[in-house]
């Protein structure tokens, strides 16, 4: 079993340690777990330009106030710790955010753990 532990900050937001790949180079950030968030991955523009991702589209998103909005949905590749690197749609958007999303972390069959006493953000696979 993996073990990949994050912490809770100080806004009580779960974050994780995640590598984003696209064809022209490799980031590593910290990423909020969103899990009102269907996608895979969301990057801010400010991080994703340099990484060379592969548009593949269009979508509309509802965000959580109702608002609906046109994304534009890039491929790139994405890591946790040491999970195997996977296949991922990434949203970018203008936001200041990375967001990990319940498509993402679905992708490796994970289960996530928000321990608040201990400030972790825990994500656990067979």
């Amino acid at each position: 079993m993996a073990v990949i532990e994050g912490v809770i900050d100080e806004h009580r937001q779960g974050r994780l340690p995640v590598k984003v790949r696209g064809l022209f180079g490799t980031a590593e950030t910290t990423a909020i777990v969103d899990t009102g968030f269907n996608g895979g991955l969301s990057l801010p523009v400010s991080l994703a330009v340099s990484l060379g991702l592969v548009l593949v589209g269009i979508v509309h998103m509802e965000l959580a106030d109702g608002t609906v909005t046109e994304e534009f949905v890039f491929q790139g590749w994405a890591q946790i710790g040491e999970l195997p690197e996977v296949s991922t749609q990434i949203i970018v958007t203008f936001g200041g955010e990375v967001l990990i999303g319940m498509e993402l972390l679905d992708a490796w069959g994970a289960r996530l753990l928000f321990d608040l006493p201990q400030r972790k953000t825990v994500v656990m696979t067979a």
